[in-house]
């Protein structure tokens, strides 16, 4: 009996999952119909199981009842026996009907109160199961997986699109600032202006575990009872949900982009730098010519870019000069990685726009992003 009632109380609750899902004012009739085909078929295999248990119920009822009148007509050593004429005699048909039941339950089709007691599978039925399969799969693709990937793409245009837009404002902005390339103090101000602002908005403790986040509620909600400023202030962030989530986004890039000003143009040439080598081995250093790839190196390990800009031909008197050139170009293209390659030469694949043209791009294409992926109810962290 108790598997009857959770049987009945899995159909309620599915009952109310999918009248949930049809009250969405997005929710069109299509889609409804889609989930309802499958689970029909769940539902007709459940009442079935409903129906098997309650007459295997009412006939083990019955027999106990037979088997308690008869009890009382027989002699008291019939009562001694140890053998239970109940067990003796539905045991065997119960298990027969029980594993029928097993198998007509697993079958994928809705089979009619005639055929399921032999659920019979002729080669029409599964070939109409099959088309219905394949449609009803392909329609799965269509409602989950494709916006799924719509989400994960546009998240991932989004982020990357945010990025340029503040790299590109902040790398412009240093442009004119001097003549060296280090900006150390200013990376290191945007980071601790990224770090800063979580700690009003309160963006801060979504990084800490469950503990720890647990008692800065309990300790801010102390402090805003004290009247301190900084629970004022994160309290009026709580209230502008839309702004603090924004400030604490913009707050991330910032850390984000001056950490990887430190690590890639700080830390990883003070540590991987390797343009004094690469000029002492070029192939052109056995002949004694100079070429483009050692004024190149000179002017990136003088620290002097200007004068190699300013005079991009170089001279060449020996008859193989420019087959020393290409010869440099490869063994330094070989031998360092395809980044730093770029970094240190240049592409020509570069596109050549103004900071104005950048903003405007990038501005639009993380607006459009964000708005796709919000539609697609898709979290933006």
């Amino acid at each position: 009996m108790h598997q009857i009632k959770k049987l009945r109380r899995y159909l309620k609750n599915r009952k109310k999952l999918l009248c949930a899902i049809s009250k969405n004012s997005g929710c069109d009739k299509k889609y409804l119909e889609f989930l309802k085909s499958f689970q029909d078929i769940i539902d007709d295999e459940v009442h079935r199981a409903i129906s098997f248990k309650e007459k295997r119920w009412s006939s083990t009822l019955s027999a106990n009842d037979s088997n308690h009148n008869e009890s009382a007509e027989v002699s008291t050593t019939c009562s001694d026996s140890d053998t239970s004429p109940t067990e003796t005699n539905i045991e065997p048909d119960s298990s027969l009907e029980q594993t029928e039941f097993n198998h007509c339950f697993n079958t994928s089709s809705k089979l009619s109160s005639n055929d399921s007691k032999n659920c019979d599978n002729s080669t029409k039925r599964n070939e109409w199961n099959f088309s219905k399969l394949l449609i009803h799969q392909l329609q799965f693709e269509f409602y989950h997986f494709f916006p799924s990937i719509l989400g994960v793409v546009f998240y991932c245009v989004a982020h990357i699109s945010i990025y340029e837009l503040i790299n590109n404002v902040m790398l412009h902005s240093l442009k004119y600032k001097d003549d060296t390339n280090d900006h150390r103090f200013e990376y290191m101000c945007m980071i601790l202006l990224g770090l800063a602002l979580p700690r009003f908005t309160g963006g801060a403790w979504k990084w800490l575990n469950d503990d720890l986040y647990n008692g800065t509620r309990f300790e801010m909600h102390n402090r805003l009872r004290l009247g301190l400023l900084d629970a004022k202030i994160q309290l009026w962030f709580k209230k502008h949900k839309s702004f603090r989530d924004f400030v604490d986004l913009i707050s991330v890039y910032f850390v984000y982009i001056g950490v990887v000003y430190y690590v890639c143009s700080w830390l990883f040439p003070f540590l991987c730098d390797i343009k004094g080598s690469l000029l002492q081995n070029l192939p052109s250093k056995g002949y004694g010519i100079s070429t483009n790839a050692t004024e190149v190196l000179k002017g990136a390990l003088e620290d002097d870019w200007e004068k190699w800009e300013c005079d991009p031909g170089v001279h060449v008197t020996h008859e193989d000069g420019c087959n020393m050139n290409v010869a440099d170009f490869r063994y330094l293209y070989n031998t360092m990685s395809a980044n730093s390659y770029d970094l240190l030469f240049g592409s020509m694949d570069v596109t050549a726009a103004t900071i104005i043209q950048t903003v405007i791009f990038y501005l639009s294409l993380a607006l459009i992003s964000i708005k796709i992926v919000f539609k697609l109810n898709f979290e933006l962290d």
